[in-house]
């Protein structure tokens, strides 16, 4: 909770000093280079990508409890796919849009994402790489991930039982909100650190940078101030967390003490693991047709994001089934959110405040003009585009959260 009476750490003392002498939102705390996207020098596709043409209809259901509240969606998927060339190399794009449809809700998210097959350099075969993706949905919000170095491979070719690989965080990604005139770009490194530009609400610009150790800086010209109001965070010390709100407009300053609520120090901002669990039954909860198999290669994912400036530890399950000639055939996705800052209500505990379950499943009920190689790019496929796009609109709100929240510092001084 909130301490006045808090002493600072002197790492917290260091950043915040850094912030007020950079000035206003022009300034930058500077970020290591970002991973190139990975380069397909090796690229090749062991037998023929599809054509274009090849349709793909999914259907099932989007549940998510938190707050209090449900919300069950039915969801309509079609995929169909393109063909492109990338760095001189053979390519699938897939055109994906899904329909939510619920009690009092609904909403069309619409995507193409770029998928290319290369060499794999530390064994015999190949990876399937998803290099792009990018969405709007009808809400007005866009999204465009690019997957850089050590990242986006979501299948390895041939398909051998209990193999097992990692991605790395590396990756850059871009949100704008139509409706409200704000916007987010975040360069993501490989450990999961990141710096971020953006408009947290229209006509205000914010710098954000987090590092491996568990330093972050928050710095932007609150109210239009002279020099950057910021918010600046320390690395996890004798179990507690520090964080300093400096408001430069109102020339006053907030401290706040609380518990280390990371899942371990130091902090691992972010993991990606995938093992292939071999030939499965299809569960029975996708609603696949028969006709498209009952057994696939499941292809399981374990993904976890921390982030300490906005105060989120998510985890996701994430498995796909592929089934040759059909691809992907069935996806089950689980994500776990819990929030442990409130920057609306300036509550920052130790604890989760808030915690977000999604789950989601869809089935392939019909599919045409496949062939195997479609099943080998299939698992490049972002079905959860959804999930995605809701992710980037909580990012967006909780932005515009932390722009305003030193309208409490001002209050409590």
């Amino acid at each position: 909770m909130l301490n006045s009476k808090a002493r600072l750490t002197a790492a917290s003392i260091a950043v915040a000093a850094a912030a007020f002498a950079t000035g206003c939102s022009g300034s930058s705390t500077g970020s290591a280079a970002m991973p190139a996207v990975p380069q397909p020098a090796n690229a090749s596709a062991p037998s023929p990508w599809p054509s274009a043409g090849t349709t793909l209809e999914y259907r099932g259901s989007l549940t998510q409890t938190g707050s209090g509240s449900t919300i069950d969606l039915a969801v309509d998927q079609q995929v169909t796919t393109g063909s492109a060339t990338l760095h001189g190399h053979p390519a699938i794009v897939y055109h994906g849009k899904e329909t939510e449809s619920g009690k009092g809700s609904s909403e069309t998210i619409a995507y193409d994402a770029e998928v290319l097959q290369r060499s794999s350099e530390t064994r015999k075969g190949s990876d399937v790489v998803l290099v792009k993706f990018a969405s709007h949905a009808s809400s007005g919000l866009r999204e465009t991930i690019e997957y850089g170095g050590g990242n986006g491979v979501f299948d390895q070719l041939p398909h051998v039982p209990q193999a097992r690989w990692t991605n790395t965080a590396a990756r850059t990604d871009s949100i704008f909100d139509s409706v409200a005139g704000s916007s987010l770009h975040d360069d993501y490194r490989a450990d999961g650190s990141y710096a971020e530009t953006g408009v947290p609400v229209e006509g205000r610009t914010s710098l954000a940078q987090s590092y491996p150790d568990g330093n972050a800086l928050y710095q932007w010209p609150f109210e239009g101030g002279s020099y950057n109001s910021t918010i600046a965070i320390s690395p996890p010390s004798k179990g507690a967390i520090h964080i300093v709100f400096t408001n430069a407009a109102a020339h006053v300053t907030e401290y706040a003490q609380l518990r280390d609520w990371y899942p371990r120090v130091p902090p691992l901002l972010a993991s990606d693991a995938f093992v292939d669990l071999g030939t499965t039954a299809v569960p029975s909860a996708c609603g696949t047709s028969k006709a498209y198999g009952k057994s696939a290669t499941a292809l399981s994912e374990t993904r976890t994001r921390l982030d300490i400036i906005y105060g989120e530890y998510e985890t996701t399950d994430r498995t796909s089934y592929v089934a040759a000639p059909y691809g992907v055939v069935c996806l089950i996705v689980h994500d776990d959110l819990k929030v442990y800052y409130d920057y609306t209500t300036f509550a920052l505990v130790g604890k989760p405040l808030t915690e977000t379950v999604t789950d989601e499943t869809l089935g392939l009920r019909k599919a045409s003009a496949t062939n195997a190689a479609l099943a080998e790019a299939s698992a490049g496929m972002p079905l959860d585009a959804g999930m995605t796009a809701r992710s980037a609109a909580a990012r967006t709100r909780a932005a515009e959260a932390i722009y305003h929240s030193l309208h409490f510092v001002r209050r409590h001084r």
